[in-house]
C-alpha cells in the first residue's frame, strides 16, 4: 500500500471527534515533520494509544540505511518523540540491563507472548528495548524498557499498522 492510501485509511480510522479532513491534515503534518527531521522513505505507519493519547508512529529509513521511529500527537501532528532503531551489536547500544531481565520487566507490565524486540537509542543516546507483546487480551502491546535503569518508559496498544513489521 502506498503512502497516500495509508494516510487516507489512517485518517478515517482516527477521525472520531475530529473531521476526516482534520485527521488527514494532522497525519500529513506528522509526515512532513518526520521527513524534515530524517529525510528518507516512510516504511511503516502505525496508529497507537499511548498514555490515553492517540499517536502516529512513522518509521523512516534514511538513505544511509539508518531507521528512525518518529511519534506525533495525532490531534495536532506535532512530533513528540524520535528514536533511532539499531541492532543489538551496534557499538552505541550499551545497556546495563540485560535483554533477559528487560524481557521479564516487560512481561510483568503486560503478560503475554513476546513477538519481537527492537533495540533503540533515545534522543539522549541511552539504550532502550521495545517489546512487541501479544497480550492475554489479544491486543498488540508495545512496552519500552530503559536499558540503563530497567524502568518501563512507555506502554502502548497498537490500533493499526500499515507497512513492514
Amino acid at each position: 500500500m502506498h503512502l497516500p492510501t495509508c494516510i487516507a485509511l489512517a485518517a478515517l480510522l482516527c477521525a472520531a471527534p475530529a473531521s476526516v479532513a482534520s485527521a488527514h491534515e494532522q497525519l500529513l503534518k506528522c509526515v512532513q515533520h518526520a521527513t524534515r527531521l530524517h529525510a528518507g522513505k516512510v516504511e511503516r505507519l502505525e496508529l497507537k494509544l499511548e498514555r490515553q493519547i492517540t499517536v502516529y508512529e512513522l518509521e523512516v529509513r534514511r538513505d544511509d540505511g539508518s531507521r528512525w521511529d518518529i511519534e506525533c500527537d495525532a490531534s495536532n501532528g506535532v512530533v513528540i518523540e524520535t528514536e533511532e532503531s539499531v541492532t543489538a551489536t551496534d557499538p552505541r547500544f550499551r545497556p546495563r540491563i540485560r535483554l533477559t531481565k528487560a524481557r521479564a520487566i516487560a512481561l510483568a507490565a503486560v503478560p503475554g507472548t513476546v513477538l519481537r524486540v527492537e533495540f533503540e537509542l533515545e534522543p539522549d543516546g541511552n539504550p532502550g528495548y521495545e517489546f512487541h507483546i501479544e497480550g492475554r487480551d489479544g491486543k498488540l502491546h508495545k512496552i519500552e524498557v530503559d536499558g540503563t535503569t530497567g524502568n518501563v518508559l512507555e506502554t502502548a496498544v497498537r490500533l493499526l499498522q500499515i507497512g513492514r513489521d
